[in-house]
C-alpha cells in the first residue's frame, strides 16, 4: 500500500467515526425531524417588495405556522431579492442553502413547467389554481419536479391575469403582423407570440419602459397589476381584451427540508400557506378590477375586442403541437381537461 493510499484510507475511517460520533451524540441540527420537539428554523426567500400582497400572504401564513406548532417551526423571511433573483434562489433551494421560496419556477433547468403560462390553458383564477392543487397537476407537472429537482410544491398562488396592452390596434392574427411584442428571454414565448401573428421582441424587464416610450416594442404581455405597479400606464395606451395566461406563483420547499418535518408539521405549513394563497386571490381579483376601472374611466385609452378564437386557433395550429414534447405528452390536454371538470364543479 502506497502512502498516498494508506492517507486516503486514514481520511476516511476518521470521517466515518466523526458522523458516528455526532449521530450518538445527537448533532446534525434539524436531521432528525420536527416530532421530538427541538425548534426546526427554514429560510424563505422571494422577489417581491415588501408591502405587497404576495409578502403580506407569505407573512400571514408565516404567523399562522409558528402559532399551530407552537413555535416548533419558526420561518425567516427575506424579501425583495435580499437572497438574490429567483435563479439564484432555485440554486440554493437545490443545494440546500435555502429551504424555501416564492415565485418562478425554474425552467430553465425543467423546460416542461413553462406548462403553468401556456397561452389558454386556463381562463378563471379560481379554476387555474384548483387545477394545478389537484391530483392531475401533482402527477404530470409536480411529481416529476420533486423526482429531478428535489424540490416540491407546497402551493400554486395566483398573483394576476396576463392580458395584451398595446399602442397599436390589434383585434386578429392578421392585424398583428408586424406589431412589436415584448416578451421574456425565453424561447416558448417567442413561439407562442409569434404564433399569435406578432414579431416577438425579447427585451429585458428593466429596459421595458424606455422600449415602449420610443417605439423598440408596440405590445407587452401583462396583468393590471404590473401594468400599474411598473407604471407602463403611462406608455401604453389600449387594452387587448385577451386572457392568454394565468401564471402561477409557485410555492416551494426543498425535499430534503421537507423531509424534516414531522407528518403534522407537514399538515400545518401546507394548510397555511394554502389559507393565505385563498385570501391572496380574492385581493388580487379585487386589485384587477380596481385597476381595470381606473383603466377603463380614462378617455385616452381604448379597450379592444378582439377575436379570441382565432388567436385560440393559431396558438393550437402553429405552437402545441411544437410544444407537446417539451410539456410532456398529453400534458396540456389533460390539464385542459381538468380544468373544464374544474369549471363544471364550480
Amino acid at each position: 500500500m502506497t502512502v498516498t493510499n494508506w492517507a486516503n484510507r486514514t481520511r476516511r475511517v476518521t470521517m466515518v467515526l466523526i458522523c458516528l460520533t455526532l449521530a450518538t451524540a445527537g448533532c446534525g441540527g434539524n436531521s432528525g425531524g420536527s416530532d421530538g420537539g427541538e425548534t426546526i428554523t427554514l429560510r424563505f426567500g422571494h422577489v417581491f417588495a415588501e408591502g405587497s400582497l404576495q409578502h403580506e400572504a407569505i407573512m400571514r401564513a408565516v404567523e399562522q405556522i409558528e402559532d399551530e406548532t407552537d413555535g416548533r417551526v419558526e420561518i425567516q423571511v427575506f424579501p425583495a431579492g435580499q437572497l438574490g433573483s429567483d435563479s439564484e434562489m432555485d440554486e440554493a433551494l437545490q443545494e440546500g442553502s435555502l429551504d424555501m421560496r416564492a415565485g418562478t419556477l425554474p425552467e430553465s433547468k425543467m423546460p416542461s413547467l413553462a406548462i403553468q403560462a401556456a397561452p389558454f390553458l386556463f381562463d378563471d383564477p379560481i379554476v387555474m389554481q384548483e387545477t394545478m392543487r389537484g391530483d392531475v397537476a401533482n402527477d404530470l407537472v409536480w411529481d416529476p419536479m420533486k423526482e429531478e429537482l428535489g424540490v416540491r410544491l407546497v402551493d400554486a398562488w395566483y398573483t394576476g391575469t396576463f392580458t395584451i396592452f398595446c399602442n397599436a390596434e390589434v383585434t386578429d392574427p392578421d392585424s398583428a403582423s408586424g406589431v412589436k411584442m415584448r416578451i421574456a428571454q425565453t424561447q416558448n414565448q417567442v413561439d407562442q407570440f409569434e404564433a399569435m401573428g406578432f414579431t416577438a421582441v425579447p427585451i429585458p424587464f428593466p429596459e421595458a419602459y424606455l422600449a415602449f416610450q420610443t417605439g423598440v416594442a408596440d405590445c407587452a404581455y401583462l396583468s393590471f397589476p404590473v401594468l400599474y405597479e411598473a407604471k407602463f400606464d403611462d406608455v401604453l395606451q389600449n387594452l387587448v381584451d385577451i386572457p392568454v395566461g394565468i401564471p402561477l406563483n409557485a410555492l416551494t420547499i426543498s425535499d430534503r427540508t421537507w423531509s424534516k418535518l414531522s407528518t403534522d408539521d407537514q399538515q400545518v405549513l401546507q394548510s397555511a400557506f394554502r389559507d393565505a394563497g385563498d385570501q391572496l386571490t380574492e385581493e388580487t381579483i379585487a386589485k384587477e378590477a380596481e385597476y381595470r376601472t381606473e383603466f377603463e374611466g380614462s378617455d385616452s385609452r381604448e379597450i379592444i375586442e378582439p377575436d379570441i378564437e382565432a388567436f385560440r386557433e393559431a396558438v393550437e395550429k402553429d405552437f402545441l403541437p411544437d410544444y407537446d414534447s417539451v410539456y410532456g405528452a398529453g400534458t396540456y390536454d389533460a390539464l385542459r381537461d381538468e380544468a373544464e371538470k374544474v369549471k363544471a364543479a364550480q
